[in-house]
């Protein structure tokens, strides 16, 4: 799973993952390029914080393309030595 820190990350990126965790609130042009570079994209996960910022239109496309928003709690021990963690799972769609 690919780790997007920033919309600059967008320029060094692997096209072909299913799944995304963003650490930052994307605005509604970071949200469309994001799809536009990730075109399989089935899953989002995101901090609570980041969800709560993260702008309706924006929530709207990803919904349209069919993309879950897993909000993903930090305050759950990781489960795997890759650094997935547990997820308190809040679906937009």
């Amino acid at each position: 799973m690919q780790t997007l820190d920033s919309g600059l990350d967008l320029v060094q990126v692997n096209s072909c993952d299913e799944d995304l965790a963003i650490t930052f609130v994307p605005t509604n042009y970071e949200i469309y390029r994001i799809l536009q570079v990730y075109p399989n994209l089935k899953e989002i996960y995101v901090e609570p914080c980041v969800f709560e910022k993260m702008p309706c239109a924006g929530q709207t496309l990803l919904y349209m393309q069919k993309v879950n928003v897993i909000v993903d709690d930090p305050s759950i021990e990781r489960l795997s030595e890759k650094g997935d963690a547990a997820l308190a799972i809040v679906r937009t769609n």
